[in-house]
């Protein structure tokens, strides 16, 4: 009989309990069961071939047990020693471990103020953690816990949510999607309550205040020229703005901060200052703010920020019932992003944005699919469903990414599964390996008996890495930021236990290089970092 490993998993000291099945499994089928669970050799057997078989067992056993448990069984040469021995380990551990996790999901707690994705983050680390020693908890429960931990400040959020899916279940990717946003939609709005409370039409500004000559450049200071810009063409609106004046700009200070220095230089009524829009303009192209943008880092392009009018061309009244994302389309055969700025009806969904997509860009081939996702600091967040409105899709602080779907990823059978893939740097930070991410990730097909030596070819040819910069990088399976470094030899499908596509934080396969190391073809001449292809703005 031919043995499958492909689904079976290390012992890492908190999965004893599928681990020893599995185990189990596989020394019966191996004809290797006998010195583990029979208490004598077979009267046909020598001393010697039975001390021989118990060696053989414990080193079988071993291939299967991580480096974080070897240390402890390293020595054992008989095999039901080494079996009792991993029982006493982990087995009598699983209780206190049951509890202990139970207490901890428990008394898991969101405080107003922190990051909602670090609280996800160790919500699910202590739900795989369950996961693995024999407790499971459905969608629809994962939810309701996680619903749990929120303060009172969400009661009315909580609420509103509950109340909305009353005749469906909810699940935990609907809740985690619904936090975040509501996260966003807080964040935007404690910012316009405190741009609003430091603008008012009693604001008064001396000529003192604000300088009319450039400012010397200082460390973390530069000077910005501010210079209104007449894209109306009406003559009447230029008289209402002084001359080009320069403002100081210092190191993380948001729009939303600048802006009220603005207001109090060119003094007009609020209500007429809201209507005015601000971009900077770089080969022909305007790079439009947002409140949250840091302005000193747009100055390394352009030392002139410009304001106008902003050009209604849609009605007031329709602009009410629309949505506008911004969408990076990633083309399968150039190494140009494009970013389109797209209006669509709230009610719209995801499909919708493909569609429009299609239209604008060129395919590989006319068959072409293509999915959106979701990425933000290297990572991808989620691949929408194509069925998702778009109202509740926040593109502030994360990234719109349309791409098209390779063939290989179409049509999968059980052998394959899609995996995340990035690129990531590791340090030391308080005796802990932290791991940082950087670059395009991506999204990968694996088969369940490739080896790592087999992926590593695909990836570079994906990547386009010379021969001499792939032999440096290092391969590792990476686990709520915990990397395991991979053999050529490793099976990487049996990592990945979960099923589908994981959450960013939980597993990815990582590529470990240094973030400079070289420059793909395309931009050997570029002075961006590697892999980051060429971005455009379109304007429809």
């Amino acid at each position: 009989m031919e043995t499958n490993t492909s689904r079976m998993v290390y012992l890492n000291g908190s999965n004893y309990k599928i681990w020893k099945c599995k185990m189990e499994d596989l020394l019966y089928v191996n004809g290797l069961h006998q010195p583990v669970f029979c208490s004598q050799k077979h009267e046909r057997q020598t001393e010697a071939e039975w001390n021989l078989l118990h060696r053989q067992v414990c080193a079988y056993i071993r291939q299967w047990v991580d480096d974080t448990v070897l240390n402890r069984v390293s020595e054992e040469v008989n095999a039901r020693t080494l079996w009792n021995k991993l029982e006493q380990l982990y087995a009598r551990k699983m209780c206190t471990n049951k509890l202990s996790l139970i207490k901890k999901l428990m008394g898991l707690r969101y405080r107003d103020g922190t990051a909602m994705s670090e609280h996800l983050m160790v919500f699910q680390g202590i739900i795989n953690e369950l996961f693995e020693i024999g407790i499971k908890f459905n969608e629809e429960v994962q939810g309701l816990c996680f619903l749990g931990s929120l303060p009172d400040s969400w009661e009315a959020f909580r609420m509103s949510l509950l109340d909305s899916v009353l005749d469906t279940v909810i699940s935990m990717d609907l809740v985690r999607n619904s936090v975040l946003n509501e996260e966003m939609k807080r964040k935007l709005k404690d910012q316009e309550m405190k741009v609003n409370d430091e603008i008012s039409e009693d604001d008064v500004v001396t000529d003192n205040e604000v300088p009319h000559n450039p400012i010397p450049e200082v460390q973390g200071v530069k000077s910005l020229k501010v210079a209104f810009r007449n894209a109306t063409k009406v003559e009447q609106q230029v008289q209402d703005f002084p001359e080009p004046f320069f403002l100081e700009i210092r190191e993380g200070e948001t729009f939303a901060q600048v802006k009220v220095r603005i207001h109090k230089k060119i003094q007009i009524p609020p209500k007429k200052f809201s209507k005015l829009s601000f971009a900077f303009h770089s080969l022909g192209c305007p790079t439009y703010l947002k409140d949250s943008d840091v302005v000193y880092t747009h100055i390394q392009t352009s030392d002139t920020l410009y304001y106008e009018h902003k050009v209604p061309d849609i009605p007031r009244t329709e602009v009410q019932h629309l949505r506008t994302l911004e969408v990076a389309f990633h083309p399968a055969t150039k190494n140009e992003v494009v970013i389109y700025t797209i209006k669509l009806a709230k009610q719209s969904t995801v499909a919708d944005i493909i569609n429009y997509v299609k239209t604008k860009v060129e395919l590989s081939h006319k068959d072409a699919e293509l999915r959106l996702l979701e990425t933000c600091n290297s990572i991808i967040y989620q691949i929408f469903p194509l069925n998702q409105e778009i109202e509740g899709i926040n593109d502030k602080y994360r990234t719109l990414r349309a791409e098209e779907i390779p063939e290989d990823q179409k049509d999968l059978g059980p052998q394959h599964r899609l995996i995340h893939v990035y690129h990531f740097t590791t340090e030391l930070y308080e005796d802990q390996l932290q791991v940082d991410n950087f670059e395009e990730p991506f999204i990968f097909v694996i088969r369940n008996d490739e080896t790592l030596a087999e992926i590593k070819l695909r990836i570079q040819k994906k990547l386009q890495v010379p021969d001499e910069e792939f032999s440096r990088w290092k391969f590792a399976f990476v686990s709520m930021g915990n990397p395991r470094y991979l053999k050529d030899s490793d099976v990487v499908y049996t990592r990945f236990q979960k099923i589908g596509v994981c959450s960013a934080w939980e597993e990815y396969l990582g590529l470990e290089h240094l973030d400079n190391a070289f420059k793909r073809p395309y931009d050997a001449s570029d002075d961006n970092e590697c892999f980051q292809s060429p971005k455009k703005r379109a304007y429809s």
